[in-house]
């Protein structure tokens, strides 16, 4: 009999009270509930915690910039941003000794102590729009595809594909919105700031110099910027497009990163299962058959379900036996508790 849990705390009968089995024993359920709000309120404290810190980091960074340079809050907003992003336009640099000595710094300390943590916040936020998409898929998939039963077993069969379409279709969102947006409100623009264009006129942009964007400039534009290459013939020039640009910057990159992660995975999986389908060559057959008997014991099957499956390479399970010859040294052909405990896991 799997043994009850205590509920000396608690006077209600267990008749009368939710039981859920796990594994072999009963966990009350109540108390179950109690235990993952705590660890969900925990979470949100932390995600508040590090939320906080990013804020005030910027917020460092931008006021640092104003005093050292005189530039105004939105464009210090404006260059930490590329900064996080690793995306660096160029358009608005540092020109004081004591401002590149800060920023020099202060660019190493934002990629170790920011970079993760406002990339994993942003992740998050990403992920759960793409969710989203991803069941919207499932739905369809399930109701149009006869092989098809459910969500679960649309999850099964398109799962890496409706990844990678999920986090395409939010990268390209962050396309359009940066092409749609910058070739409308900045086909012309005389800029501000320590980037203005000397003798520009805003109402006589174009015909007074001012730097023009058409929409092949401005998808151009869209796609270095989210992919961090930053060449920095075009970048955001108006205060508004600074200020969209800084949101647009953070959560874009995000987006495409994940987009590219997607893509590998797939790329990855489909070799796995290649690896699957394929049939095992005599040579590997005969590598795993150790004592050369011509059949497979239990142990040995295990070896060929890891490489079949694209668990393990084979390369990976030689290592493995190297590391093993090396801990043998009397060449019992067993190893001792001690002997893993000194070699592998001090």
């Amino acid at each position: 009999m799997p043994p009850k849990p205590s509920l000396q705390s608690d006077t209600t009968p267990i008749s009368a009270r939710s039981l859920k089995r796990t594994g072999t024993y009963y966990v009350d359920e109540e108390t179950a509930l109690i235990e993952k709000s705590k660890h969900e309120g925990g979470d949100r404290y932390v995600i508040l915690g590090r939320l906080f810190f990013c804020v005030a980091w910027i917020a460092v960074g931008v006021a640092a910039v104003r005093y050292l340079e005189g530039w105004s809050a939105l464009e210090g907003l404006y260059v930490i941003v590329q900064i996080i992003t690793t995306i660096g336009y160029g358009d608005i640099t540092v020109s004081s000794e004591h401002a590149k000595v800060f920023m020099g710094l202060y660019v190493v300390l934002t990629l170790l102590l920011l970079g993760a943590i406002l990339t994993d916040l942003l992740d998050k936020f990403v992920k759960t729009n793409q969710e989203i998409l991803r069941a919207k898929l499932r739905k369809v998939q399930a109701a149009m595809v006869d092989d098809v039963v459910g969500e679960d077993g649309a999850k099964a069969a398109y799962g890496n594909m409706n990844e990678l379409l999920s986090s395409f279709a939010i990268f390209a969102f962050f396309v359009v919105v940066g092409t749609v947006f910058y070739a409308t409100y900045e086909s012309c623009s005389c800029s501000h700031g320590v980037t203005r264009i000397d003798g520009c006129v805003d109402e006589k942009c174009a015909a007074t110099g001012g730097a023009t964007l058409s929409w092949v400039d401005a998808f151009y534009m869209a796609l270095i910027t989210l992919t961090t290459v930053g060449f920095g013939d075009h970048s955001p020039k108006s205060p508004t497009g600074r200020a969209v640009g800084c949101v647009w910057m953070l959560l874009g990159v995000v987006a495409t990163g994940n987009f590219v992660s997607c893509f590998g995975q797939l790329l990855l999986s489909r070799d796995k299962e290649q690896t699957r389908i394929d049939r095992v060559s005599r040579e590997l057959f005969n590598k795993i058959d150790k004592n050369h008997d011509g059949t497979l014991s239990r142990l040995e099957f295990r070896t060929y379900a890891l490489i079949k499956f694209g668990l393990v390479t084979e390369e990976n399970l030689e290592e493995i036996d190297e590391l093993f010859f090396a801990i043998d040294r009397d060449g019992s052909g067993a190893l001792s508790f001690n002997e893993i405990m000194q070699h592998c896991d001090s």
